[in-house]
């Protein structure tokens, strides 16, 4: 909860530049970028697996929620400033945008008191009404290429945008399938496929 409501970068630029990303000097006086989460993403995005699954997610989903990079792109992450960052946060970052879930043998109102006298009470109330935009089905096919630096291997990739899923059982249960179909080592697709002597990686 002080992760979510109290970030400590809110008061002190260090900490944004340590954990997200900044641009200092090597002992050769070369211009670098570093910090906790920019070399994460770096990689997160040396790993072929993962660049194919943001270029299918930006394919099907483009410009909107679900076709960005949750942690940013690192070649992108030191253009961000950080009086925007605190901005955004101040914006989205509300109780009353929140989902609080709580688990366990406990005493669920002895909780959310706590939750209440801790936090929830002096946090400033309003909902900032942030539709996600549907991704309508389309009439044609779309093909991209994109070129990545690292192996020789080529990889096809084909997606389906599927209809909007009426409630959570339905979207489990969808999930669950693909899995099955997909994921399992010895499931049906994937041994039909190396029979056949393919190769394929499934993002879902």
């Amino acid at each position: 909860m002080d992760l979510v409501f109290n970030p400590l970068f809110l008061g002190d630029s260090n900490i944004w530049e340590n954990e997200c990303g900044r641009i200092e000097e090597d002992k050769g006086k070369k211009k670098i970028n570093n910090g906790i989460v920019y070399n994460e993403m770096k990689a997160i995005f040396a790993n072929p697996n993962q660049v194919l699954k943001y270029i299918i997610n930006k394919s099907v989903f483009e410009d909107t929620t679900y076709g960005k990079v949750y942690g940013g792109k690192p070649e992108e992450m030191n253009n961000m400033d950080l009086k925007d960052i605190i901005k955004k946060y101040k914006q989205y970052y509300r109780a009353s945008n929140a989902v609080i879930c709580i688990q366990g043998d406990i005493d669920v109102t002895r909780e959310l008191e706590d939750l209440d006298n801790r936090y929830l009470s002096y946090l400033k109330n309003g909902f900032t009404n942030k539709n996600i935009v549907l991704i309508g089905r389309r009439d044609l096919t779309k093909q991209i290429e994109n070129n990545y630096i690292r192996g020789e291997k080529s990889i096809v990739s084909i997606n389906y945008l599927c209809e909007t899923f009426k409630d959570a059982t339905e979207m489990y249960a969808f999930e669950a399938l693909l899995r099955y179909i997909f994921k399992l080592d010895n499931g049906p697709f994937i041994k039909w496929m190396e029979e056949n002597y393919y190769i394929i990686t499934c993002v879902i």
